[in-house]
């Protein structure tokens, strides 16, 4: 009687376990961006990066073509009613050769734009607008030798622009006056044992800077109106290293990193994370806030057969601003090409805990077996890029589904 009394708890609790799991993980909301950035010319292309802030969208197209030869782009979109239009199309001026990859990396702030072109002789070229105009302000350049990874991360925030390079990030700052941008410093972090890093992603914020390589986050700050910027933190995941090719995005007080060969429970392949870091405004000091993973991930998503096991890429684009983040999953397969990329929406809320409100597509019959290259929000418009351009999606007004 016994035995049987507790065959039967046992098989309600498993049955309760696994009604559980499903239904946080396969009845997920779903929510569809139906709003693309149509360029002018009305021609297709694969977006690599997207930033957003307030009206303003700037699309970068590394393999755009002007004329017969592959240069690369940058669009940029303004709102107009409830759609977006294009205002502009950023080149270099003159066109110069060996600018391959223009729009490879993408940042705005205000009416500034920022487009990184990693390459032979990398270099960071600076637009800004005049009412609906933008003009090439300026082109930044290593301050020594020639280097092929600098302008592979790039964050501008008012007058100041980072750069990520092999080794060093570099500080240009612009004369509030005359508008003339300048070299300002180079940080390198106290790293042990002392190494030359290749500093993937960047990111600032008022007079906070973080930056990523591989398996850490290095965060600078400095005193506001000053030009020194000392290192404050370095940041680690509690469970193991970040891992290369995840991105760190900030706000105010909190900052993200992508640990995209981290693996989930007891999933074979590498599903990724997103750890979230807060700074306490009193003393200053990051804390480990949560781990982020996605929920809603088929099997199908999640192994690659490209590439046996490979990774989802859960982590590989984030961006966050406010009380909501957004991480992309780039993870795609030309043998599996009903497998959906996705991104995923995280919102903070009123007991401060961060929970994953919905899981983002594209709404795109010709989108299947594309990658999310890129995720950008704010002021609640999320903005997704991949192979199959760009689309936005407002979060108080999304197309909505349960699967």
């Amino acid at each position: 009687m016994c035995r049987r009394l507790f065959i039967r708890v046992a098989l309600s609790a498993l049955a309760a376990s696994l009604m559980l799991w499903l239904a946080s993980n396969f009845f997920v909301t779903v929510w569809y961006a139906k709003t693309p950035l149509v360029a002018n010319d009305r021609q297709k292309r694969g977006v690599a990066e997207t930033a957003i802030e307030g009206d303003t969208i700037v699309v970068g197209v590394p393999y755009d073509s002007i004329g017969d030869t592959v240069r690369g782009t940058a669009y940029v979109f303004v709102r107009s009613g409830s759609s977006w239009v294009q205002q502009a199309k950023l080149v270099p001026s003159g066109n110069p050769p060996g600018q391959e990859r223009f729009g490879s990396e993408v940042s705005i702030s205000g009416n500034t734009i920022a487009v990184g072109i990693p390459g032979l002789k990398g270099k960071v070229y600076i637009f800004t607008r005049q009412e609906t105009t933008w003009t090439q302000q300026a082109m930044l350049t290593p301050p020594t030798e020639p280097s092929t990874d600098f302008g592979r991360s790039v964050a501008v925030d008012g007058n100041v622009m980072i750069v990520g390079d092999l080794g060093a990030i570099h500080i240009f700052e612009r004369d509030p006056i005359t508008t003339a941008w300048s070299y300002r410093t180079q940080l390198k972090p106290k790293l042990v044992p002392q190494r030359s890093e290749l500093w993937e992603s960047v990111a600032i914020r008022n007079n906070t800077i973080a930056i990523k390589s591989g398996s850490k986050v290095v965060v600078f700050v400095r005193s506001p109106n000053t030009t020194h910027w000392q290192q404050q933190a370095i940041l680690t995941s509690p469970t193991r290293g970040f891992g290369w090719n995840g991105e760190v995005a900030m706000s105010d007080t909190t900052i993200v990193v992508g640990a995209v060969t981290e693996h989930v429970g007891f999933d074979i392949t590498s599903i990724g994370a997103a750890h979230v870091f807060e700074r306490d405004p009193q003393t200053d000091k990051w804390t480990h806030r949560t781990r982020l993973t996605p929920r809603g991930v088929r099997r199908g998503e999640a192994i690659n057969v490209t590439r046996f096991l490979s990774p989802y890429g859960f982590g590989s684009s984030i961006a966050i601003d406010g009380d909501v983040i957004v991480v992309g999953a780039q993870t795609q397969s030309s043998l599996m090409p009903s497998q959906e990329s996705a991104a995923y929406l995280f919102q903070r809320n009123r007991t401060g805990r961060w929970v994953q409100r919905a899981k983002l597509f594209v709404d795109n019959v010709e989108v299947s077996g594309n990658a999310v290259d890129s995720v950008s929000v704010a002021n609640k418009d999320v903005v997704l890029g991949g192979g199959f351009g760009a689309f936005v999606l407002n979060i108080d007004a999304p197309s909505s589904s349960k699967r």
